[in-house]
């Protein structure tokens, strides 16, 4: 079991994103959660959840086909009807307030792990949410994940392993994939968004990035 570092991350929020197999949900579960004491959500099961407030999963979440039909939909904003739009909007919104007031109570950081928040209209949903909650000592990082081609090809791999599947196009697994997802997932530049956007390439880039906003250190660097 991994130990629980010590420091101060309190009002600090965390937008996990970047390409599919780029490491950045087991940076959110096997680093974030068990050394710093994050409060963790993943944005395909918030999704699911809101694609079920919205209506748009009449079976439940154990239909897992639907639920994945439902959460492509909504990636593709293609709401059966306006008000679907409006409360599956609304459901997301609610789910991150209670992930922010979890954290505020437990004075540990949030993690929001998903490839959508590259998208201005979640991530400012974030921001906006993360601010209302801890006001003026509020921090929003969103960190874009973007490993070496050899750890996301390994990770691929694995993951194709595990859900036993045999065969893929060699083009799948090619540098040209990798760049092309690396490039779609990155976030796009927005002047109203106001919020740091890093990069991590490797695990120790994430340290680096906890240790920078650690309140405990700078406080100590502040008043020596």
């Amino acid at each position: 079991m991994a130990e629980t570092l010590r420091g101060n991350w309190e009002a600090t929020t965390l937008l996990f994103c970047g390409a599919s197999h780029m490491g950045k949900s087991w940076a959110a579960k096997n680093v974030l959660v068990p050394q710093y004491g994050a409060v963790y959500r993943q944005v395909d099961r918030m999704y699911t959840v809101a694609a079920m407030d919205a209506g748009m999963l009449p079976g439940g979440p154990t239909d897992k086909p639907a639920a994945k039909e439902a959460r492509r939909r909504a990636r593709n904003r293609s709401w059966p009807s306006p008000e679907a739009g409006q409360l599956f909007f609304g459901s997301f919104e609610r789910q991150v307030r209670q992930a922010l007031q979890e954290g505020l109570e437990l004075h540990a950081p949030v993690v929001i792990e998903g490839g959508t928040l590259r998208w201005e209209e979640e991530a400012e949903i974030a921001a906006r949410c993360a601010r209302e909650v801890n006001g003026p000592d509020a921090r929003i990082v969103r960190a874009t994940f973007q490993m070496s081609y050899e750890r996301w090809l390994q990770n691929r791999v694995n993951r194709m392993l595990l859900s036993r599947v045999e065969t893929v196009p060699l083009r799948a697994l090619s540098v040209e994939t990798y760049k092309r997802e690396a490039k779609d997932a990155r976030p796009k530049p927005s002047d109203s968004l106001a919020i740091e956007d890093v990069k991590l390439r490797t695990p120790a880039a994430l340290q680096r990035l906890m240790a920078d906003l650690d309140r405990s250190a700078a406080a100590v660097q502040t008043n020596p």
